[in-house]
């Protein structure tokens, strides 16, 4: 609900909550093990947002940079921040922090060239910061090629055809997705976007199916 509200203080003090109830409590742990890494620096990622809605656009940064240090491919964080900064009129700096995590998943793809989902989160990452589209349509079609039963590639591929204005292609295509699994409230939603929203319009900020 706090991302929803855009109440990031709230969603980071939420996150320390959860952290600190595992800490003291014998026999709680998270069952995915990453989630001793993506927990933490989750909070440090909504303290950034705060900061930057607070306009504190340097110190937004650094937290920013500080969790890039540690997790170079945490493309959700940049994407919370690259638009807003980009509003903003900090263009320069949007480019910065994209570009760190779009050559750290260059970096992935050179290294393992049939991973697919190297690419297909540089190509979200590119759709969520409008930057490096058209490289981004070819990366995503790969990973689609790729996987093909992973539908959240294809939905990439039809999300960049929105960002470039090709609306109609996107259309059709998450027509198709939302044809095939007519339980997804979150393919209706983007498929009413993309026949009547605009292209710079943000991503949804959760997926509540």
């Amino acid at each position: 609900m706090s991302l929803l509200l855009k109440d990031y203080e709230a969603a980071a003090a939420a996150n320390r909550r959860a952290i600190h109830y595992l800490l003291r409590t014998p026999d709680v742990t998270y069952v995915e093990g990453h989630a001793y890494l993506t927990v933490p620096l989750s909070v440090r990622g909504y303290e950034a947002r705060a900061l930057l809605a607070a306009g504190k656009v340097d110190e937004a940064i650094a937290r920013a940079k500080e969790c890039l240090a540690v997790m170079p491919g945490n493309s959700d964080l940049v994407i919370g921040l690259v638009p807003e900064l980009d509003r903003l009129g900090h263009t320069k700096e949007a480019d910065g922090l994209f570009r760190l995590v779009w050559d750290a998943y260059a970096r992935v793809i050179r290294d393992n060239p049939d991973s697919a989902w190297a690419r297909y989160s540089a190509a979200w990452l590119a759709a969520g910061c409008r930057r490096e589209l058209d490289k981004a349509v070819e990366l995503a079609t790969k990973a689609a090629e790729l996987e093909p039963g992973l539908r959240s590639y294809k939905e990439a591929v039809a999300e960049l055809y929105f960002r470039r204005g090709e609306r109609e292609k996107a259309v059709t295509l998450m027509a198709e997705l939302a044809a095939a699994d007519r339980r997804s409230f979150h393919y209706k939603r983007q498929l009413e976007r993309y026949r009547t929203a605009d292209a710079a319009s943000p991503l949804p900020e959760v997926d509540d199916d």
